[in-house]
């Protein structure tokens, strides 16, 4: 134990200085597929992909920020219209909930703007799988809350053996947040298996307050992934950008693809795209990578769901709608799930 701090990883040294007495911090370490093992993997396949995670080196962070300032890209600002406008109404349906986790807590502004409405949670418990990322945001969260114990879990938060009651003493009847449209990037299948996993962390009592993305208007969609100043299409592309840093491919020139995404009315989603400009080869590894004009890398989806669907998939994985939330333009919704207790 170091000033409140419970590791179990080297301290980076950049940290390693006085820590809030509030904060504790766990790391349970998943073996992910090697970074050249899963590019070559996802460009040797029939339909090219690539995974959302290789969006995110530092650049690809501050360009999705940006991308959550863009008028034509709502499901931020008005998910905390939402959250705002009801925080009365949310505070009094959550009022026995002492505990909030939130499984994938990024730069915890969201997890920190609930606690300003739930002035009755003595515990936090953020997961995050970048542990350095998640150790330095959750100190300014100790630091802005102190009165809140924080219990900083760096994970893959679908690991299985996170078993949080471990880590808390009391642990019982926990509120799971999961905002920001996130359980979007699921196919629907994936999606019941994530909500049974937050039904683990729950250990069978509990509730799951989480931002669904509906059904509108595929205009308003499209522009909200194609905004006219470019920041979408600099996310998408950044993908390629990482992968040539970090695999010193010379010959992959991101240049040569151009962002492209549309709303695939049939499945629900918005699908985006890198699409190769001209015809192109590069090698990775003695692994010739292959590209025809016009041929594309899909690099992410965006499930879009009515209110009845979202609440279907949620029964299969045992929870039940308790409460639910939206704009006047019903753009987007915050949705309240209690866990089946016989399920």
């Amino acid at each position: 134990m170091i000033d409140g701090l419970s590791l179990d990883l080297d301290l980076p040294k950049t940290l390693n200085k006085t820590l809030p007495k509030n904060l504790t911090f766990y790391e349970f370490p998943v073996k992910e597929e090697d970074f050249k093992t899963a590019v070559i993997k996802g460009l040797t396949k029939p339909q090219k992909e690539l995974s959302p995670r290789f969006f995110y080196d530092q650049r690809g962070s501050d360009l999705f920020e940006g991308i959550t300032r863009l008028k034509e890209y709502y499901p931020t600002r008005v998910e905390k219209k939402i959250m705002d406008h009801h925080a009365k109404d949310i505070l009094f349906v959550t009022r026995e909930h002492t505990i909030i986790i939130e499984p994938g807590s990024g730069n915890n502004e969201k997890i920190a703007a609930l606690l300003n409405i739930l002035p009755q949670v003595k515990c936090c418990i953020p997961i995050e799988i970048s542990g350095n990322h998640l150790l330095e945001n959750s100190m300014i969260l100790a630091k802005n809350f102190p009165k809140v114990n924080i219990v900083a879990v760096a994970s893959d938060y679908m690991n299985p053996s996170i078993h949080l009651h471990n880590l808390v003493p009391g642990y019982h009847n926990p509120l799971i947040f999961f905002p920001g449209s996130s359980i979007g990037n699921y196919s629907p299948n994936q999606v019941i298996e994530v909500l049974k996993q937050f039904t683990h962390l729950m250990r069978g009592k509990g509730r799951l307050l989480i931002g669904v993305d509906l059904k509108k208007d595929p205009n308003i969609l499209e522009k909200a992934y194609n905004d006219k100043e470019g920041i979408t299409a600099a996310f998408n592309l950044n993908a390629l950008y990482h992968i040539k840093r970090e695999l010193a491919l010379d010959e992959l020139i991101p240049v040569y693809f151009e962002h492209h995404s549309e709303y695939n009315a049939e499945l629900g989603r918005i699908e985006m795209h890198l699409v190769s400009k001209v015809e192109q080869q590069f090698e990775i590894d003695g692994t010739i990578i292959h590209f025809d004009q016009g041929e594309t890398i899909h690099t992410e989806n965006s499930y879009k769901y009515t209110l009845d669907e979202f609440v279907h998939l949620a029964s299969k994985a045992g929870l039940n709608l308790n409460n639910y939330w939206m704009d006047d333009n019903e753009l987007y919704s915050v949705q309240l799930f209690n866990h089946q207790p016989d399920s």
